[in-house]
């Protein structure tokens, strides 16, 4: 934020300061919403645990609400199954 504050402060061309904010606005909506996808998946995944899921389910179900937080914005492969397990909270 600082340094968004600086070049907003900086910059007097109303197009670029637009691209900034625009960017700012965008990276912080991001961030929120896949927090809020994290905190969802691991709710299923001890859910999932409990019921005694193995590590290709929890994968399963990963790749899944990828898939749906997504639709059909963004075509997610199928190697991002295994992304969850490079977040430390879920190992």
């Amino acid at each position: 934020m600082v340094l968004i504050d600086h070049l907003l402060e900086k910059e007097s061309d109303a197009s670029v300061r637009q691209t900034l904010l625009f960017r700012q606005v965008d990276d912080a909506y991001t961030t929120v919403m896949r927090q809020a996808q994290f905190a969802l998946f691991e709710r299923q995944a001890h859910h999932l645990v409990q019921q005694g899921a193995t590590v290709d389910e929890l994968s399963n179900t990963y790749l899944e609400n990828l898939r749906n937080q997504f639709g059909d914005a963004v075509e997610v492969g199928d190697e991002f199954r295994w992304e969850w397990v490079s977040i430390p909270i879920f190992t």
